[in-house]
């Protein structure tokens, strides 16, 4: 629990996970978490894909009503942070506004490495929830991987001196900044969940308190 916080707040990045931009990150992260589910006790459910966002033009993909979720919800009910995932978004859309090809090169990396994190961090909480929130949760990793790999592939082409795609990216951008703070609301309250059962424990065990134990 401790290592998954951490890694949210601290984020993995190219320098110091390697690995994170590799193309066999996803199947692999999707096959763990496949693995973790099916030896769980409460998990007992299939996940399918459908791709819809590759096959759906860019209009159908880029939903309204989440959008109106984000700004309806500015101030979180729960304790997110979305400073870093704000930062990237503006990094993206200012790159690529400029043309710079460096930071265009360095905000993929970025977006990458905070996407993975994120997703891995929420499917390794996925066994603990119940089947709606699993499915929910699940869809929206599922969603992030397919707008993360599409705005790599438009950055790509920006870099190269192609302005074709500028709107497309900013638009993306955006709804990957909704999908990201939603799935960081799903571990943040995951969390706080298990830190009111722990932290009472861990103070009684720190503490040689019989009836804090007994309590």
């Amino acid at each position: 629990l401790l290592e998954c916080v951490r890694k949210v707040k601290n984020g993995l990045n190219a320098d110091n996970q390697p690995s994170i931009l590799s193309p066999e990150r996803r199947n692999l992260r999707f096959a763990e978490a496949e693995k973790r589910r099916k030896t769980s006790s409460s998990s007992h459910i299939k996940f399918s894909s459908t791709g819809a966002l590759k096959s759906l033009p860019l209009d159908n993909r880029f939903l309204q009503e989440d959008i109106c979720i984000c700004h309806k919800n500015v101030m979180y009910p729960f304790s997110v942070d979305p400073t870093t995932t704000s930062h990237i978004k503006e990094k993206i859309t200012g790159a690529v506004t400029k043309g710079d090809k460096f930071v265009i090169k360095s905000v993929s990396g970025d977006l990458l490495g905070w996407s993975n994190h994120i997703v891995d961090s929420a499917e390794c909480l996925l066994v603990h929830s119940d089947t709606a929130k699993r499915r929910s949760i699940h869809s929206l990793c599922s969603e992030v991987d397919e707008l993360v790999a599409d705005l790599t592939e438009k950055l790509k082409y920006v870099a190269m001196g192609d302005q074709d795609d500028i709107a497309d990216i900013c638009s993306l951008s955006q709804l990957w900044e909704v999908k990201i703070e939603k799935i960081r609301v799903f571990i943040d309250v995951t969390v706080d969940q298990w830190k009111d059962i722990s932290d009472p424990v861990y103070k009684s065990t720190t503490s040689s308190d019989q009836r804090l134990m007994k309590q």
